[in-house]
């Protein structure tokens, strides 16, 4: 069976973030599918796909920050040619373009909670939802809604999560995020799964 890299519906960002990414996207076109790397099995491992467009761009010192997802799903962080702090999303499918963390940072401090999900599947079908997301400092826990009615609690890495799954009924449909007192501070509704066009 032919496998189609998931097709990623990126979170609405701030302003600033939406326009730097539209900057980013029409010098370099949309998200470049990344090689899948037979040498990357680590779950830490940096896809090779990031790795190339870290160079072309100018970008050194590319790691991981927080968890790692099926297909090397995380973010990145790196160095730009002025020493300025980047970070980008990226799995062995997909790649996001670096944008400075200043801009995550400001997003984060008044939005509390970033989220990034993508479907993927073939023949009109979705085979798995993977979600991934990063959080504020103010922020306690995260759970996620499900769409077959059920939350589960998902750990924080270095303010960061990564939720994956292949079963519809466990398919993420919210995401919410509390305090350490179990206040609501942000909610970001993902909606039903979607095949991936001409799928």
């Amino acid at each position: 069976m032919i496998r189609r890299p998931p097709r990623v519906a990126y979170a609405a960002l701030s302003g600033a973030v939406v326009a730097l990414l539209t900057l980013l996207l029409a010098g370099c076109g949309e998200a470049q599918p990344a090689a899948r790397s037979a040498a990357s099995t680590s779950a830490s491992a940096i896809p090779s796909g990031l790795v190339k467009a870290a160079a072309t761009a100018g970008i050194s010192n590319v790691k991981r920050t927080g968890p790692a997802g099926p297909n090397h799903l995380g973010f990145f962080s790196g160095s730009d040619q002025s020493g300025q702090t980047v970070v980008a999303i990226a799995s062995d499918n997909e790649i996001s373009p670096f944008v400075p963390q200043q801009h995550m940072t400001a997003y984060l401090a008044s939005n509390k909670l970033y989220v990034h999900s993508a479907d993927s599947g073939s023949g009109g079908t979705v085979d798995s939802r993977e979600v991934l997301g990063e959080v504020s400092p103010d922020v306690a826990r995260v759970a996620i809604q499900l769409q077959g009615g059920e939350t589960n609690a998902v750990p924080l890495v270095d303010q960061a999560f990564v939720y994956s799954s292949s079963d519809p009924s466990m398919f993420a449909s919210a995401v919410v995020a509390y305090d350490a007192e179990g206040k609501v501070l942000a909610t970001k509704d993902l909606g039903p799964a979607a095949a991936p066009a001409g799928g």
